[in-house]
């Protein structure tokens, strides 16, 4: 008896539940809510930098200042000293000589004979010399060369006035020593014969810028029949008398 009231409480209590459960509504499904999106913020704009801009500057070379050089002045060759020029001048003998790099008025003596000389700039390498005498000719002479201030010897040597190859004395009129062109555009009339002997030699007029300069005749007088050079030998008179 027990039993069964048992049983019906407990299908009481089920139907109970039951009804219940009809009569409450499933509760909603719950939605997640959106996350919420991050709302754009304004963003800085970063100015712009000024960008330098790199102008080329003129970098200034140092220049290079030039230090005179000194070239240095060549002393006389006087070893190479020649005689182009003996002829009689009023109250002595006038001499012309050769000295390779000259640049001093230097006085000589030669053969025993004093020689004043002058020095200019138009006729470079010349001494232009006065003595009274005239030096002894084709033999070994004694020249020395003088310094114009203390007139002590600066070099001695020898030397040969060769007389074949010195000009010999021009007409009178010829030699204008005071002439500012004396010695420019200096041209000859020139032969070059051959004796019967075989022995060339050399005859020419020279004229400078001033007229007549001077002349050469290292012939032998009367002799009749000559034999003209040949080139090769006209040459070599030409170089040994400096005929130009």
């Amino acid at each position: 008896m027990k039993h069964v009231r048992l049983r019906g409480w407990m299908g009481l209590l089920m139907l109970a539940m039951l009804w219940l459960s009809a009569c409450v509504s499933p509760a909603p499904t719950a939605t997640p809510a959106p996350l919420p999106t991050d709302t754009p913020q304004p963003t800085v704009t970063v100015p712009p930098t000024a960008t330098l801009t790199l102008t080329p500057t003129t970098t200034t070379t140092p220049t290079l200042t030039l230090t005179p050089t000194l070239t240095p002045t060549l002393a006389p060759s006087f070893e190479q000293a020649k005689v182009i020029e003996l002829r009689l001048g009023v109250g002595g003998y006038q001499m012309v000589v050769v000295v390779p790099s000259l640049h001093v008025p230097y006085n000589l003596i030669l053969g025993g004979i004093q020689f004043t000389c002058t020095f200019d700039e138009k006729y470079a390498e010349r001494l232009f010399c006065f003595g009274l005498a005239k030096p002894p000719l084709d033999q070994s002479l004694t020249l020395a060369f003088l310094d114009p201030e203390t007139g002590k010897v600066v070099y001695q040597g020898k030397i040969i006035l060769d007389s074949r190859a010195l000009p010999t004395p021009v007409p009178s009129g010829y030699s204008q020593y005071d002439c500012p062109d004396r010695g420019k555009n200096v041209t000859c009339e020139m032969e070059c014969r051959i004796a019967p002997d075989g022995n060339p030699c050399v005859v020419a007029t020279c004229f400078d810028a001033c007229g007549p300069y001077y002349s050469v005749h290292t012939c032998p007088e009367n002799v009749s029949q000559w034999t003209l050079c040949d080139d090769n030998l006209w040459r070599e008179m030409k170089s040994r008398y400096n005929i130009p």
